[in-house]
């Protein structure tokens, strides 16, 4: 079963600031920052929107119906405009990354969280898109309450249909915040699929695996298609540097 996005990613880090007494009312730093956007041109091919986690809800956007076709884009809908191949992995990621800053502080504009993946767009074609995501506002406790992002048709530029990440921050927290999204991947392939991405890395071929773990070569396919899928790599090759980059092997 599919998640359903920002009820089970969100729904927490919401309960921990929906108690927040501060005032709703937009401070002049975000008031500052809310108008430079609006005042800038944005150029073919990009969008960008803000959230405000207290009010669940995207409180300002500029060029979303331009670049998707979307009239009815909020908080609500984002998550049903990923393609379903890119899903889970796309929410993997992002629960991760509210999940390291549901118990870590961080400032404003101090955080750039980068994640890609396969959008639809109104009517009905794909297209691969980069969302650049920063801490727009902080409450007293410097929890994140407001953040700003910036999206990017990068079709022309991304061949491939992975589902990519990245974060840099200010200071120590992005060292942190990569080993804890690492950690996270350690439980993303069984046991027995970490077994045979070891022989891959060796460079066993799937009948060498079988005879090796005394399974089946159709066995070891059938693995080796779910590890695909579940980082969403194309090939061995991907799937191989997808478990470097994440520790896993």
């Amino acid at each position: 079963m599919k998640l359903d996005y920002y009820k089970d990613i969100y729904e927490n880090y919401y309960q921990m600031i929906i108690d927040d007494k501060t005032s709703n009312e937009l401070s002049d730093s975000v008031k500052s920052v809310l108008f430079s956007i609006d005042n800038s041109p944005l150029t073919l091919g990009h969008a960008h929107y803000v959230i405000d986690y207290r009010l669940k809800k995207i409180i300002y956007q500029k060029g979303i119906e331009e670049l998707l076709g979307y009239s009815d884009f909020d908080v609500d809908t984002i998550a049903s405009y990923v393609h379903p191949d890119d899903y889970d992995r796309h929410a993997f990621i992002v629960k991760s990354v509210v999940d390291f800053f549901a118990i870590h502080t961080s400032s404003p504009l101090e955080v750039m969280f980068s994640i890609t993946a396969r959008v639809k767009k109104e009517d009905g074609n794909y297209i691969n898109l980069l969302r650049n995501t920063t801490i727009l506002d902080v409450n007293k406790d410097n929890k994140m309450t407001k953040s700003y992002s910036l999206l990017s048709d990068i079709s022309n530029i991304k061949s491939n249909n992975q589902v990519m990440w990245n974060c840099a921050c200010n200071g120590t927290n992005t060292e942190e915040l990569v080993k804890f999204v690492k950690e996270k991947h350690k439980n993303i392939f069984t046991k027995r699929e970490k077994e045979i991405l070891n022989y891959l890395k060796l460079g066993n071929k799937s009948k060498e695996i079988s005879e090796k773990l005394f399974l089946s070569k159709h066995t070891i396919d059938t693995h080796r298609r779910k590890m695909l899928s579940k980082s969403t790599c194309s090939n061995t090759v991907e799937l191989l540097s997808f478990a470097r980059n994440n520790a896993i092997i």
